[in-house]
C-alpha cells in the first residue's frame, strides 16, 4: 500500500499545478478589451481588424500555395491546443482568414491579443 500512496503524489502535484495554469489563463481570459486598451492593443498588431458583425478581430494571411497555409495551419493548431485558445478560420488555396476571440466572454480579451502576436510571429514575412 505505500507505494500507491507515493504514487499518488506526483500526481496531485501535477493536478495541482494543472489546476493553477487553468486559474491564470481564466484570469488573463476573463477581462474585455475596450475602449483606448482596445485601440492601442489593435495599434501593436499589423493588419489585424476589428470584425464589424461582432466583438472579434480578424486577419488574412497569404501563403504561395496550399501546402504552405496548409502548414500554418498546423502550427497554429498545435499553439491552439498548447494553450486551450482555439481560433476560427477558413482557408481557400494559399489565404487563411484567422478570426479571434474569448468565448467565455464572447469578446475580444488580451488572450487574443497574444495569440494574434504569436501568429504573426510563425506567418511569412509579408504578413508580419
Amino acid at each position: 500500500m505505500p507505494q500507491k500512496v507515493a504514487n499518488r503524489r506526483p500526481f496531485a502535484k501535477k493536478l495541482r499545478a494543472a489546476k493553477e495554469r487553468l486559474e491564470e489563463r481564466e484570469v488573463i481570459m476573463s477581462d474585455r478589451l475596450v475602449g483606448a486598451h482596445r485601440q492601442t492593443a489593435l495599434k501593436e498588431l499589423h493588419g489585424w481588424a476589428e470584425v464589424l458583425e461582432r466583438d472579434a478581430i480578424r486577419k488574412t494571411y497569404h501563403f504561395a500555395d496550399f501546402p504552405a497555409a496548409w502548414g500554418f495551419m498546423n502550427q497554429v493548431a498545435l499553439l491552439a491546443e498548447k494553450t486551450g485558445h482555439h481560433p476560427e478560420w477558413f482557408n481557400d488555396l494559399g489565404r487563411v482568414e484567422v478570426i479571434l476571440y474569448t468565448r467565455n466572454n464572447d469578446a475580444v480579451t488580451q488572450a487574443d491579443i497574444d495569440f494574434a502576436h504569436r501568429l504573426d510571429q510563425m506567418a511569412p514575412l509579408h504578413d508580419r
